[in-house]
Order: C-alpha cells, then structure tokens, then sequence
C-alpha cells in the first residue's frame, strides 16, 4: 500500500529497509547499546499496551452509544394484555411495524441499560480482580527459595 501511494518499487524498497536495519543493527552492537534498547523496548511495550486499552475502551462506548441510539431507554413498560389488544390500542414502548412472519413486535427490554450495566460490571470486576492480584494475598512479594 506505502509503495503503490508513493509509486515506488516493492522490491528495492524492501532492499533499502534491510540495509538500513542492517546499518542500525551494526550500530547497537558496535557500540553495545543493549542497555539503552532495553529501555527502549519496555518503554515501546508499555506504549503498546496503553494504546491496545485506549482501542478496546474507545470502541466499548461507541459501541454503548450505539445500543443507547438503536434502543432507547424505556421509562414506562407497558405488557400487551387481552384488555389492550380488545381496544386495539397500542402501548407507547411497542413498534407497529409488521415483523418479518407478520407479528406485531412485543415490547422489548431495555436493552441500553442492560448493556451499559454489563460493561460498567465487567469494568469494575476486571479492575476488582487486578488489585487483588497485585494484593498481599496474590502479591509477588513472595519469594519462592527451591533447593
């Protein structure tokens, strides 16, 4: 894709990367830098890691915002009952549109506060059960001595 937007050759562009990794590879070992790339490579992880969180926790809400838009909280529940469907009067929180075998749909749960109480709950154990990890009952304080 990089070499077709800048009209560039894919093999000799391949070429070039492998020198110049060649080139920095020599550097590091020339001048034994390894202390300095293990910094660098716990510092890239660490960046990583919290790009990866941002990712999941980004999409949840779009996602959250989506359910609220698609299904929209429900502030009465009212239960299709003989009484209701003698009068044909329809409830507020029902749709009228025909379904696909030709039912009328049936009035739904609220299914935004249902998702958004799974997502705060999954949260709030996940969190829950990282500080029991790192906790003294779990901890790695412990050491283990193996004769």
């Amino acid at each position: 894709m990089f070499a077709k937007t800048y009209e560039l050759d894919f093999l000799s562009l391949r070429v070039w990367i492998g020198v110049w990794m060649t080139v920095f590879g020599l550097l590091v070992a020339a001048f034994e830098a390894v202390a300095i790339v293990k910094k660098f490579t716990r510092f890239t992880e660490e960046i990583f890691s919290t790009l990866v969180c941002l990712i999941f926790i980004y999409e949840s809400f779009v996602k959250l915002i989506a359910i609220f838009q698609t299904h929209p909280l429900i502030s009465e529940y009212v239960i299709m009952t003989e009484e209701n469907a003698q009068t044909n009067a329809t409830p507020t929180n029902t749709t009228t549109t025909t379904a696909r075998y030709g039912l009328e749909t049936l009035p739904q749960p609220n299914t935004a506060l249902l998702s958004m109480i799974l997502m705060f709950g999954t949260f709030i154990i996940a969190f829950k059960l990282k500080h029991f990890r790192n906790s003294k009952f779990l901890g790695r304080s412990k050491k283990i001595f193996v004769i």
